[in-house]
């Protein structure tokens, strides 16, 4: 983690990837309790990591590790590890490297992976991509709920994505180096992945992620998820 320009923690993943000869890092940034994301004009959150309602505390909280464990593997893959009871709204920017530079790519696809609803117990997992143009998960899909919410602007939309109640869940992907690919994956894991696919000009994207619960404690569970631009 760093700090950039503007004083706001951030984690800055150096040249994930390259647009138009330029290198271009990921940076995601907490957006603390009905506070505006940095880059995307009119997107507040209403993030609490399901401990308190405080900007302040919260912020802390995202600091220190406690209400979320975003993470970038090896192997190109991020995975955001949450607490139960939690709810984070993260904003992903891509920039030039080393710079505050926004850049416009001419698309972008977010996958998120591992949707689960352990043991159909208290805890789900749960993901809103916002301002995004649909969502694209497996043909004939019923592991997944999709909710559809118009923003007012024309062509994109909010998307909630949560597990429905199975007899059995998806088994757990791990995609730590040396152990799991996507050739590997099964159907059934297949069906608990979800892409999100975002309109020319995206230089940001605001995601909210869920770990629902009518607990809160120490159990966490994880998604991963993974990028890429046309």
């Amino acid at each position: 983690g760093s700090t950039n320009a503007t004083g706001t923690k951030e984690l800055r993943y150096i040249a994930v990837g390259s647009h138009a000869g330029q290198s271009i890092d990921m940076v995601m940034t907490f957006v603390g309790h009905g506070q505006s994301a940095t880059y995307t004009s009119g997107e507040t959150s209403h993030s609490s990591c399901g401990q308190t309602g405080s900007a302040s505390d919260t912020s802390k909280q995202w600091d220190e590790g406690k209400c979320g464990d975003p993470s970038l593997c090896s192997n190109g893959l991020g995975r955001m590890r949450l607490y139960e009871g939690t709810y984070v709204t993260t904003e992903i920017s891509f920039q030039e490297t080393g710079t505050n530079t926004l850049v416009s790519l001419p698309g972008f696809y977010l996958s998120v992976y591992d949707l689960n609803w352990p043991d159909k117990g208290p805890r789900k997992e749960m993901v809103t991509f916002r301002n995004a143009v649909q969502v694209i998960t497996n043909v004939g899909n019923t592991y997944l709920n999709t909710t559809e919410i118009a923003t007012g602007t024309e062509g994109l939309s909010n998307y909630t994505v949560e597990p429905t109640r199975q007899t059995a869940e998806a088994e757990h992907v791990n995609f730590k180096p040396r152990k799991q690919s996507w050739a590997t994956l099964t159907d059934k894991q297949m069906d608990a992945m979800v892409t999100a696919r975002y309109p020319a000009g995206t230089s940001s994207i605001v995601v909210d992620w869920q770990l629902s619960s009518t607990k809160s404690g120490k159990k966490w569970s994880a998604m991963w998820f993974g990028g890429a631009s046309p």
